[in-house]
């Protein structure tokens, strides 16, 4: 299992799937597919969304993901902005995230990023962790994710 921060504006908040974007649902280039949902002229793309399937793409069949925050957060008034959760708002998810590890029971959980580690580590889940793949993380992500996919 694949546990992330929260939606990104550009992916999850419109594509409904963590670390996926509306433009990857409607490229065919996923092992699944979808539609666009957004009003925007063309499907929205987000880079850590085409970051993490460009590694994630060949073991798309052994894992899950999901987001320690399941909903989207923004700058107030404007719900087109990402913000970082605070740790009040993950910890007021934790029992969500516990529920889905517990029916799954994973054999391996990857956090990627800190808030997902933090979330993991406060809930005594074994992890590894993984540096998102944003703000000039993208090389460290693909070979941590990578080695710890194979």
């Amino acid at each position: 299992m694949i546990v992330g921060e929260a939606p990104g504006w550009r992916g999850c908040r419109f594509s409904g799937v963590p670390f996926t974007s509306e433009a990857q649902l409607c490229d065919g280039a996923l092992p699944f597919t979808g539609h666009q949902s957004s009003a925007a002229p063309s499907p929205y793309a987000e880079n850590t969304a085409t970051i993490f399937w460009k590694t994630a793409r060949p073991h798309a069949s052994s894992f899950l993901v999901w987001n320690c925050v399941p909903f989207h957060l923004h700058r107030p008034g404007d719900p087109l902005t990402n913000r970082p959760p605070t740790r009040r708002e993950i910890a007021a998810h934790l029992e969500l995230l516990a529920a889905l590890l517990a029916l799954l029971e994973p054999g391996l959980v990857v956090a990627v990023g800190r808030s997902a580690g933090w979330a993991l580590h406060r809930m005594d889940v074994p992890c590894t962790c993984v540096r998102h793949p944003s703000h000039g993380g993208a090389n460290e992500f693909g070979r941590r994710l990578e080695n710890v996919l194979r």
